[in-house]
């Protein structure tokens, strides 16, 4: 408990069945010490009466709210809806006001062994909204999330597939998996792009994919390269959805992350996720010598330094870049030349 200043003005700042709060005293430091005092009386004696009335609201109810608002606002809310579920099965029936910092900070400590810390982060920045829209909903009072910051994540080499790998896991994965790796190596969409893809956006006279549910909010072409044409000129074609690969009921595919790793299990390749397969396309477009700033264009990329990341991603073509460097500036005669 203490009073603190800010832009001329005391507060005083307390706890309340682990919850903080503050409030806006004015001017007299005095005036905000003896206001807080007679707060702290209060909670001694269980006499503390929040001004505020606590709606009641359970978190199943919230995670109801909140997807009907992401099916529309969310370009993943396939994601989304995976991770409230998630969130539902340890909060579910408790009351938004019941939900503590110690309860959250439990939560995403238990997470944190499970999941790496990006994964982590993303459960936590969801919550954090989702308490955020219970708020401006009238559903609850405080976010019990604003003191958590995020943790660190450690940057790995970026990991691609060879081209080896490429025809092994094709060859792994069943019917309904391979034309979506297909699409997803020839064209960097990411996956809630690709699941968000519908034939509108699919145009064989011009020979290019239009992505609009972009991260971004940025639109982009990509070019149909040969194979990726063939793939979606054989895809099967629904009449109940214009998506280009819909799960049940026509709606927007969710999760194929079992269906993914018995692939790569039986293919025999370790340490891929589905997103490698954008790094994938990436990586060999730069192999293959397309220039940065093309990659950057067919990746959405809002910045050029989060495409030059990629040349990590092809050691090969750097050798090559510096062995071709040094027969275009062979300086070992001038050398020895010195030498002498």
């Amino acid at each position: 408990m203490a009073v603190f200043k800010k832009q001329g003005v005391f507060w005083i700042d307390y706890y309340v069945n682990s919850r903080r709060k503050r409030e806006r005293i004015g001017p007299d430091k005095r005036l905000a010490e003896t206001v807080l005092q007679k707060r702290k009386v209060a909670i001694a004696e269980g006499k503390y009466l929040d001004k505020r009335t606590v709606p009641h609201c359970t978190f199943n109810e919230l995670g109801a709210l909140y997807l009907r608002w992401a099916e529309t606002h969310h370009q993943g809310f396939a994601s989304t809806r995976s991770r409230v579920k998630r969130l539902q099965k340890t909060f579910g029936t408790s009351q938004l006001s019941a939900i503590a910092p110690l309860m959250v900070d439990e939560y995403l400590s238990k997470r944190a062994t499970e999941r790496k810390p990006a994964s982590v982060n993303k459960e936590s920045q969801l919550l954090h909204h989702m308490f955020k829209k219970a708020m401006e909903w009238g559903k609850a009072i405080e976010n019990p999330i604003t003191h958590v910051r995020p943790l660190r994540v450690y940057n790995r080499r970026l990991r691609y597939l060879s081209h080896e790998e490429i025809g092994r896991l094709l060859s792994a994965a069943d019917e309904i998996l391979r034309p979506m790796v297909v699409v997803a190596l020839h064209t960097g969409l990411r996956r809630g792009e690709k699941f968000a893809l519908t034939w509108q956006e699919v145009d064989f006279r011009q020979g290019v994919v239009r992505v609009l549910h972009t991260k971004n909010g940025e639109r982009r072409e990509i070019s149909m390269s040969r194979t990726l044409r063939a793939t979606l000129e054989q895809l099967p074609r629904r009449v109940d959805t214009d998506v280009v690969f819909p799960g049940r009921a026509g709606h927007e595919r969710g999760n194929i992350r079992g269906r993914f790793h018995r692939a790569l299990r039986d293919a025999g390749i370790d340490g891929l996720v589905w997103h490698d397969l954008r790094h994938t396309f990436a990586s060999h477009l730069v192999m293959s010598g397309a220039n940065i700033t093309s990659v950057k264009e067919l990746m959405g990329h809002k910045t050029i330094a989060m495409t030059l990341r990629y040349a990590h991603l092809a050691p090969d073509f750097q050798r090559d870049a510096i062995t071709r460097l040094d027969t275009s500036m062979d300086t070992t005669s001038v050398g020895q030349a010195v030498s002498a």
